[in-house]
């Protein structure tokens, strides 16, 4: 009998210190804690149809003080769909960092403490050019808000990845949005962010 009471409170000790140590862990990829101010935004964005473009733009009219960048490849992706498709794989599977056509300077960054980071999802990740931006500076200090367009994938797909390249950001994930139409989404998750008033 006593045999069994000491398993019991053996097994009840090694539950209670296994269930401590995994309320310690934390999730990684979970979004902090919105700050009481964003500071000065720059909103940057990769766009190949012209989807994404129009979030960006449709984010710029509610927040007019932001300023905007628009990533684009030195060589451009080439105009069909399928060769595009097949240039970003090899892009993804070398892990490449593909030239911009145009790059802010280290000066124009560091004056922004909020970065509005917006792609398509390309294989379930963001297009490499994007990663050739985040590679480009030094975003210690900074906010970085996620958002993408796309007809089915998660933006959660893409998160872990931006993690790792942000070099020092404080990574937001942020939303997906399916089509350009999605201006009321927009709004509302701006608004929630207290980004709009």
């Amino acid at each position: 009998m006593k045999r069994r009471v000491v398993i019991a409170v053996a097994a009840i000790a090694v539950f209670a210190m296994l269930a401590g140590a995994f309320a310690a862990c934390t999730d990684p990829y979970e979004n902090p804690v919105i700050p009481d101010e964003w500071g000065d935004v720059l909103i940057v964005y990769f766009s190949k149809t012209g989807t994404t473009e129009g979030i960006a733009e449709y984010i710029s009219e509610l927040m007019p003080e932001a300023d905007v960048f628009e990533v684009e490849r030195l060589e451009p992706y080439p105009d069909e769909y399928t060769p595009t498709t097949e240039v970003a794989r090899d892009e993804l599977d070398a892990n490449a960092r593909p030239e911009l056509a145009e790059y802010l300077s280290d000066e124009q960054v560091a004056q922004y403490e909020t970065i509005l980071f917006g792609f398509p999802i390309w294989w379930h990740e963001a297009p490499m050019p994007m990663f050739t931006f985040l590679d480009r500076y030094d975003l210690t200090g900074k906010n970085l808000i996620t958002f993408c367009t796309s007809a089915s994938s998660s933006i959660s797909e893409t998160t872990p990845m931006i993690i790792d390249n942000a070099h020092g950001a404080t990574v937001y994930e942020g939303e997906r949005f399916s089509s350009r139409s999605d201006i009321d989404d927009v709004r509302e998750w701006l608004t929630e962010l207290g980004l709009v008033a």
